[in-house]
């Protein structure tokens, strides 16, 4: 099994929570609680403007349903369910976020999967380490920027305002009609006849392979982990 593409580890790890709206005194607003797990089998309908008592962190249906007494006891407060809310959240690198409430498990799926589709991640740019490119792969850059802005290898180069910072853009319209692997494999050969240093093709093709559009390569940024890292003295040397 080939080692997973870095960039392909999504930063957004989103997570669907269904929690009940909550109404029980004048004039205080709504609480928001999950579903008591020995109740997590009902449905929406079943839930939906049923009586209820709660805690501070969960909820039970009273009306309709066998509801043990040790437990009930336990649950002090009374309200009524007026909404099942379909909360997703995000872990964006150890950082909880809310990002939307839908009304339905199915809204809140798509919502999901729009936002983890390849047409919303082909939009991304990374921005990482220079010490990604070896001594040719940086010299190439420098020089494809110095002479043209586009190689005409389904990519286009070029300079930062800042000092000793390049960037690549894919032509994702090109990599997104290689479809299959005798295709890629055929043009990453001939990226290599044409000049272009196997580092780079290599990351090229990984960056592809995830829908990136752009990748900013900057000697202060951060290394992404999976990618092999060059050390280049004498180039970090000429950054100061």
């Amino acid at each position: 099994m080939p080692p997973p593409n870095p960039f392909a580890n999504n930063p957004l790890s989103l997570t669907i929570t269904r929690l009940l709206q909550i109404t029980y005194a004048n004039d205080c607003p709504p609480c928001h609680r999950l579903l008591h797990p020995t109740q997590e089998m009902l449905s929406d309908d079943q839930l939906q403007c049923f009586p209820c008592a709660f805690t501070d962190e969960t909820a039970l249906i009273t009306e309709g349903q066998d509801v043990d007494d040790e437990l009930l006891d336990t649950h002090i407060s009374s309200g009524i369910v007026r909404q099942v809310i379909y909360a997703i959240n995000g872990d964006i690198k150890g950082v909880q976020s809310h990002v939307a409430d839908t009304y339905s498990a199915e809204q809140a799926q798509q919502l999901v999967d729009l936002l983890n589709s390849t047409d919303i991640r082909a939009c991304s740019a990374w921005e990482i380490s220079d010490q990604h490119l070896d001594h040719d792969a940086h010299q190439y850059l420098v020089r494809v920027t110095d002479e043209t802005w586009y190689t005409g290898l389904a990519f286009e180069a070029f300079k930062l305002w800042k000092p000793g910072a390049l960037g690549i853009q894919l032509v994702t319209d090109y990599w997104s009609s290689l479809l299959d692997d005798l295709t890629l494999q055929a043009f990453y050969q001939e990226q290599l006849r044409n000049g272009v240093p196997t580092c780079l093709v290599n990351l090229l093709h990984l960056a592809a392979a995830a829908s990136v559009r752009y990748v900013m390569f900057d000697p202060d940024a951060s290394q992404l982990d999976g990618l092999p890292v060059f050390e280049r003295v004498e180039l970090n040397e000429s950054h100061r």
